[in-house]
């Protein structure tokens, strides 16, 4: 791996061990403990309104980790629509931004994934 590759991963494993939250990761009845890091994504989406539709900001809650710790029954994959991510009391499920996929690699070696949630359940 490139110099530059390696210096982007050893940065979010370090913010990672120093701001990473636990929680599960969900995907019909299989579950996986993870730690990840909380981030946000802003993001302009249309607000239904009388009249016209408006174009408004909103953010995602984004949770940042390996993408080779992504599991589901023990095999890494890319997030899905409708994945859940409980993080204590709080569910969030994994959602697109627009019409982009639900997550996107975060470091230059595509081997973090920044994944876009928002709040179901509390």
């Amino acid at each position: 791996m490139p110099a530059f590759q390696n210096a982007a991963a050893a940065a979010l494993a370090a913010v990672r061990r120093l701001a990473g939250v636990s929680a599960t990761l969900k995907r019909g009845a299989s579950a996986q403990a993870i730690t990840a890091t909380v981030g946000k994504t802003v993001f302009k989406a249309e607000a239904a309104a009388q009249g016209p539709a408006s174009i408004r900001d909103t953010q995602a809650r984004d949770y940042l980790l390996p993408a080779a710790e992504y599991l589901v029954d023990g095999v890494a994959v890319l997030p899905q629509l409708g994945d859940q991510i409980v993080e204590g009391a709080a569910t969030f499920e994994v959602v697109s931004l627009d019409s982009e996929p639900p997550y996107r690699f975060a470091d230059p070696g595509r081997t973090w994934l920044r994944v876009h949630t928002t709040l179901v359940d509390s």
